[in-house]
């Protein structure tokens, strides 16, 4: 079985490199890129195809919800869940409604994380493998 893809976009580069390390020691999640800014997220989700992405809402250039709104009308196949260091009920409501599979609270264990990660994925129709 192919590990799950997940592209992680936060505009805090410590914080990035931190869920990349914790990521990495689960067999069954490539952590594939990182981004900065909703608009690098939507292009890198056309470059890297990611099954998963964990998507900070408070974003420079193009703000989480609107990049969560274009991932999912130009690939609908992508899950995201949502980063935040609080609890933005307000914010994640919305992000939700737009498309949004999950939450993940910037703090919780690297095993949580992973959990979600896995769950959303594996609820989740998944797209086609290649030959």
């Amino acid at each position: 079985m192919q590990p799950i893809r997940i592209l992680i976009v936060n505009n805090d580069n410590r914080l990035l490199a931190g869920l990349v390390t914790a990521l990495e020691i689960c067999p069954d999640i490539d952590p594939v890129g990182t981004a900065t800014n909703g608009l690098e997220a939507m292009g890198l989700c056309q470059e890297l195809d990611p099954d998963v992405v964990l998507m900070e809402l408070m974003l420079p250039e193009l703000d989480g919800i609107s990049a969560i709104q274009g991932i999912c009308r130009n690939q609908p196949h992508i899950q995201i869940i949502t980063l935040s260091k609080f609890l933005e009920k307000d914010l994640i409501r919305k992000a939700n409604q737009v498309g949004a599979a999950g939450h993940i609270r910037l703090g919780d264990s690297a095993d949580s994380i992973a959990a979600t990660i896995r769950d959303v994925y594996h609820r989740t129709p998944q797209k086609a493998s290649s030959p």
